[in-house]
């Protein structure tokens, strides 16, 4: 690995932690000790956080999984709906699949068509950008396109009360973060089988033009035959605009380097994932570098 690959991992590895870390004191404490001496990463790492922060970063960072100490949204939580609400004139709500950093999923019954669908709320950071929302009608556009046994399926993209939402195929399972914490890590033949799926539904997308760009476990759902399946689009963009559009979202633990620091992305950046993905189903943890 040449000189200037372990600075960028270590770049990447100390900005990951950093964001764990309230701005003020306790961050200052961490880069102090992280950085040591070396005042040209000190100040690299200070101009991504500032640059990061400043573009509303923590709102468009996806978490999706629990805190490190495992907490979960206590019952009764807010939420911007409630079982039994119907959303323009068409989709009842059932209950809150998940709640994260990028916005809210429910299951709901599409009473038009009579199926149940997964309906996936954008926060508004992202919703009230006329630019992004332009985008993303594109990307959805697209990703109506990827059918595959191994990739959810995504419907349309609707407004109800100022919020938008993308409808998705309702898939029954857990999703593979969930398994994770409850078993560790999987047998050989389970990543194998898993992964090759994995990398099937991938390649589907791809061949689209599309990229996913928020790979992880919580994004992977388990369905009652024991198949996986790639769900949540809800970031995805097309290749050609993905390295000319700086855009920074994704869950940072998952995301590539390139992507994290820079804002542009490729394939590659999918397959890293996929790589990290492939080591916490091997060691039952994440990969910290």
């Amino acid at each position: 690995m040449s000189g200037a690959d372990e600075y960028y991992e270590a770049l990447q590895k100390i900005f990951l932690e950093a964001l764990r870390y309230p701005s003020g004191p306790a961050r200052a404490a961490y880069l102090d000790e992280a950085c040591g001496s070396d005042a040209a990463l000190r100040g690299s790492l200070e101009a991504l956080i500032d640059e990061y922060e400043e573009d509303g970063g923590a709102s468009q960072m996806s978490s999706g999984e629990p805190e490190p100490d495992g907490s979960q949204p206590e019952p009764g939580h807010a939420t911007m709906f409630d079982p039994g609400d119907v959303l323009a004139g068409r989709y009842r709500i059932v209950s809150l699949l998940g709640k994260g950093g990028m916005g809210e999923v429910y299951r709901a019954d599409d009473l038009k068509l009579d199926q149940t669908v997964a309906l996936k709320f954008l926060p508004q950071a992202l919703a009230g950008d006329p630019r992004l929302l332009k985008a993303l009608h594109n990307e959805v556009r697209l990703a109506r396109q990827v059918a595959h046994r191994h990739v959810s399926r995504v419907y349309d993209i609707g407004e109800a009360e100022g919020h938008h939402f993308l409808s998705m195929e309702y898939i029954e399972g857990d999703d593979l973060g969930g398994l994770l914490r409850q078993v560790g890590r999987l047998p050989l033949s389970k990543v194998l089988f898993l992964g090759k799926q994995l990398c099937a539904g991938l390649q589907a997308a791809h061949e689209e033009g599309l990229l996913h760009l928020d790979l992880k476990p919580g994004n992977l759902m388990i369905d009652k035959r024991g198949d996986l399946r790639i769900t949540d689009f809800g970031l995805a963009q097309l290749a050609n605009d993905a390295q000319k559009s700086k855009r920074r979202a994704g869950t940072p633990a998952y995301m590539a380097p390139e992507h994290l620091l820079e804002g542009s992305a490729t394939r590659q950046s999918d397959l890293y994932a996929v790589g990290l993905i492939l080591f916490e189903m091997i060691t039952g943890r994440r990969f910290h570098g």
